[in-house]
């Protein structure tokens, strides 16, 4: 609680990952707009570009990753993959 009240979590915070907490904030989380509902392409060539193929696999690999890290392995430091990586990242 704070000054002016705070906020309370609706769910145990294991449970809330970080795709739910990034889902809830942006508007989208698409990495590309041919990957939005209305599947916009601008040469209107989406289903035969090998291009949103691979953005759909990186969407999913997106996905994915944020899935697996709940707000309490946040809280805590505890993000396993990011061990293996931190080398590779300035300044995280």
């Amino acid at each position: 609680r704070g000054a002016r009240g705070g906020y309370s979590l609706a769910m145990d915070a294991k449970d809330i990952s970080l795709f739910d907490i990034i889902d809830t904030m942006e508007t989208s989380m698409k990495i590309n707009m041919c990957l939005e509902e209305d599947g916009y392409c601008s040469r209107k060539a989406t289903p035969t570009c090998t291009v949103h193929n691979i953005y759909i696999y990186i969407q999913e690999q997106l996905e994915t990753t944020l899935s697996s890290v709940s707000l309490v392995d946040i809280l805590e430091g505890n993000i396993p993959f990011l061990e293996s990586i931190r080398g590779n990242l300035k300044g995280v």
